[in-house]
């Protein structure tokens, strides 16, 4: 018989044991340390048990606790909650991720007793750079997790109406959900892959979750808090700004939370754009609490409708709602949303997704989208502006005339914000060179600038744009033919945008 057999036949006769037996303190003193020896091993053994025992193995514990443990008095409580807690720390890596999901199913009578130490300690283990020394991702997804289902409980199990409880909905929105927002920027790869998509998925429902659990606190808030003044008399604006300074859930958090599920919306496997975007569609069209202050709401909703019958993982399905998307993302651009400390490593993989969504494109929305979205990199954050702008100077020499002028314009614009891209002596000559090329006229002369431009920079030339250059050379002996060919493809792309 193997270990996983043995474990299941070890909790079950247990469990069956302690059904028939009455709940004499006794019995429960001596059935608890088997219990809990049969229940650790599933959990401490990540190569010999499946997962699926393991989590039969927390299921176990939900029941058990609640049913002969909750009336033990508080010490065994206490007792029980630091000893998954040290866990969390154990060199043993499976003990680490069965801790963080036996924390997440406590009672609340448990929890209560210690609510911050345990919230403080999943946090900690939910985030990489909180621990840069445990690389281990199922740690991370598991106290995720754990620690949801930890905020759920607590915030569940007593009167809504009354103020108890306000000080771990107030932990829950300035900690819980900004360790959860630094978790969305989890790329951790390993032998399996993009593993950090795991901790994303696991966030992004979490989020979500916290999102209802303040918003339903702030609902039945209002309805108990007085009217100091006849709101008949305030604008809209004035009564959103006042309400939104006593609100758990502010405009802060949704905008963060937009845009944290947006950028998951536009990442490359098909899986985790479905999710983020029916996350997005559940937090919109939710039918039992409204969520308030979302930015752009309108211009979500046609991107994103009220429909099941939308196959969000089929490229077809999503990408013609991309364009959309990514003018929304633009937007929170233009207002710093992404322009704060943290969002570096997104913008890094939002370039390299921006580039290959234009790459071949005839779409004048997307083009003119994703330039935009270069130029607002380019000219504000450190570390991707390079990269960014890089990317940008590629588009002076595109196959549509007014791509290059709206790509010029949008490199001299950079250029004037951010004067850390050229070297100042080659700056003068730079903005010359944009200034006065003809960027709609003809293509060669517009890539020989291009070029220029590239060495003023200090950029090389990337495999590309010597293919173009070469392609280029290769037919000036035809350029009325080409011109005329250059001159059809615009025309399909005017007719296409409605230009």
């Amino acid at each position: 018989m193997d270990v996983p057999e043995i474990v299941e036949e070890v909790i079950d006769l247990l469990l069956t044991g302690l059904r028939d037996s009455g709940d004499g303190l006794a019995r429960r003193c001596l059935a608890w340390p088997e219990l809990a020896r049969g229940l650790l091993l599933p959990l401490a053994s990540p190569d010999v048990v499946p997962v699926i025992i393991k989590c039969a193995a927390v299921d176990a514990l939900k029941h058990f606790i609640p049913t002969y443990l909750v009336s033990s008095g508080e010490k065994i409580a206490n007792d029980i909650i630091s000893k998954y807690l040290a866990l969390l720390d154990d060199p043993n890596v499976a003990a680490r991720r069965g801790a963080a999901l036996a924390l997440g199913i406590l009672p609340y009578k448990f929890l209560i007793l210690k609510w911050m130490p345990v919230m403080t300690k999943l946090c900690s283990s939910c985030t990489i750079e909180d621990k840069p020394d445990d690389p281990d991702v199922e740690t991370r997804v598991n106290s995720i997790r754990g620690l949801i289902l930890v905020c759920e409980t607590l915030t569940t199990s007593f009167d809504q109406s009354s103020k108890s409880g306000d000080s771990i909905y107030v932990y829950i929105k300035d900690y819980v959900v900004r360790v959860l927002f630094r978790a969305l920027d989890d790329y951790a790869v390993d032998n399996r892959g993009d593993v950090g998509s795991w901790v994303r998925e696991a966030a992004m429902d979490a989020l979500e979750r916290c999102t209802f659990i303040l918003c339903k606190r702030d609902s039945v808030a209002s309805r108990t808090q007085p009217i100091s003044c006849d709101e008949s008399e305030l604008s809209d604006m004035q009564v959103n700004a006042s309400c939104n300074t006593h609100q758990l859930f502010d405009s802060g958090i949704a905008q963060d939370l937009i845009a944290g599920i947006a950028k998951q919306a536009v990442e490359k496997r098909d899986k985790l754009r479905e999710i983020a975007v029916k996350t997005l569609q559940r937090i919109l069209y939710n039918q039992e609490q409204f969520i308030p202050f979302i930015p752009h709401r309108v211009l979500l909703e046609e991107i994103v409708p009220n429909s099941s019958e939308l196959e969000w993982a089929v490229p077809a399905v999503l990408y013609p709602r991309l364009v959309k998307l990514l003018q929304t993302i633009e937007a929170l651009f233009s207002k710093k949303i992404f322009l704060k400390e943290g969002y570096s490593e997104f913008c890094s993989r939002l370039i390299d997704s921006v580039v290959s969504e234009l790459k071949g494109s005839k779409d004048f929305t997307k083009l003119c989208t994703g330039i935009s979205l270069l130029g607002y990199i380019s000219s504000q954050l450190e570390g991707t502006c390079i990269k960014a702008f890089s990317q940008l100077v590629t588009f002076l020499g595109h196959r549509y005339p007014k791509i290059r002028k709206a790509s010029a314009d949008q490199v001299y614009l950079v250029l004037l914000q951010n004067n850390d891209l050229i070297p100042l002596e080659n700056m003068d000559k730079a903005q010359e060179v944009l200034s006065e090329t003809c960027w709609e006229g003809d293509v060669e002369e517009a890539r020989c600038k291009r070029a220029e431009l590239n060495e003023l920079a200090g950029f090389s030339v990337t495999t590309s744009q010597k293919s173009e250059n070469q392609e280029t050379r290769r037919k000036a002996g035809t350029r009325s033919a080409v011109s005329t060919d250059e001159n059809t493809s615009y025309s399909s792309l005017v007719d296409f945008s409605g230009y």
